[in-house]
């Protein structure tokens, strides 16, 4: 059985029924959903939800910032990078690994400390 959607009415100051045809009311104008938000039908109305990644009430959404508490959860040796739905960590300059689990790197281990080649030095 399908119902019948009411109309939602608001008062209008100052107006008459018989001019508005509605006893002084006009329809309710609901505010539109979010880009970042799904609308969806309602008995009487609709409503707004934001998409995953967003927060907020379904007509104004904000980017949901995993970084912005406690680094997202990485390491203090990671940096945290948000982006839309989630975030990754990945190891600072320095330290090696795959974001959550990160070491220093031994730069004296790696290519002689960097040295290109041999030194003689004459004395």
């Amino acid at each position: 059985m399908k119902h019948r959607r009411q109309e939602l009415l608001a008062p209008i100051h100052g107006a008459t029924g018989a001019a508005l045809g509605h006893a002084g009311r006009r329809p309710l104008q609901l505010p539109r959903c979010s880009a970042n938000a799904v609308c969806h039908d309602a008995y009487g109305g609709r409503g707004c939800t934001c998409v995953q990644g967003y927060s907020g009430d379904g007509v104004t959404c904000s980017v949901i910032d995993e970084c912005a508490t406690n680094n997202g959860g990485c390491p203090l040796e990671a940096t945290c990078i948000n982006f839309v739905g989630g975030r990754i960590c990945s190891c600072k300059q320095g330290d090696t690994g795959d974001g959550l689990f990160c070491s220093d790197v031994d730069e004296c281990a790696t290519n002689s400390g960097g040295r290109l080649g041999t030194v003689k030095v004459d004395r």
